[in-house]
C-alpha cells in the first residue's frame, strides 16, 4: 500500500506540466497543494497529506506510527477477548457446577479473573486512544505547512527530543 506513493501523484494529479521559454529555458509547473485536500488525504491514510505537501519525513513518520499504534490496538483486542471469554467460561462452569465447592471455586476464580479482564479492557482502550490521537495529529499537521520559498507559515507544530510547541509567528 505505501509503495502505492510512488505512483499515486501521477494518477492523481497527471505529470507536471512544462513549456519551453526563450534562451532554451523550460519552466515546469507544479499543481499547488492545498490545506484542505492534504488534510482529506490525511483523514483517509494518515501520512498521505504530508507525502502531498512534500514533507516526506513527517509523511513517514505518521504512516508507521499509526501503522504500529493500530497493530497494538488490534492486539489488545485480541488479548481482551480472550480475557473475557476465560472469564465467561469461569462464569458457564460455575452455573454447572453441582456441589458448593465447585461453586465457591469456579467464583473465586471468575473474581481474580475479572481483574485481568479489566486489565485487558484498560489497555485496548488506551491503545485506541493513542491510535485515535496520532491519526488526528496527523490531520492537524497538514494545516502547518512550508510555503512556496520553503520559510515555515505562520503557524506551525514544532518537535524537539524533549519539547512540542505550537508556534504562532507574526
Amino acid at each position: 500500500i505505501y509503495g502505492w506513493q510512488l505512483i499515486d501523484p501521477f494518477i492523481l494529479f497527471g505529470p507536471p506540466r512544462s513549456s519551453l521559454e526563450g534562451n532554451n529555458m523550460i519552466q515546469i509547473e507544479t499543481p499547488g497543494r492545498s490545506r484542505p485536500k492534504a488534510f482529506i488525504l490525511s483523514m483517509f491514510r494518515p501520512g498521505r497529506g504530508q507525502f502531498y505537501q512534500g514533507k516526506k519525513g513527517r509523511g513517514a513518520f505518521f504512516s508507521i506510527m499509526t501503522a504500529a499504534s493500530g497493530l497494538a490496538a488490534l492486539e489488545y483486542h485480541n488479548r481482551y477477548d480472550v480475557e473475557a471469554s476465560q472469564y465467561e467460561l469461569l462464569i458457564a462452569r460455575h452455573d454447572r457446577a453441582e456441589t458448593l465447592e465447585d461453586k465457591r471455586y469456579f467464583a473465586d476464580q471468575a473474581t481474580m479473573k475479572w481483574d485481568d479482564v479489566e486489565r485487558a479492557r484498560r489497555n485496548r482502550n488506551t491503545a485506541y486512544i493513542i491510535t485515535a490521537a496520532i491519526w488526528g495529529w496527523n490531520m492537524i499537521d497538514t494545516f502547518f505547512e512550508k510555503d512556496e520559498h520553503d520559510r515555515l507559515s505562520d503557524y506551525s507544530f514544532e518537535l524537539s527530543p524533549v519539547s512540542s510547541a505550537l508556534v504562532i509567528r507574526f
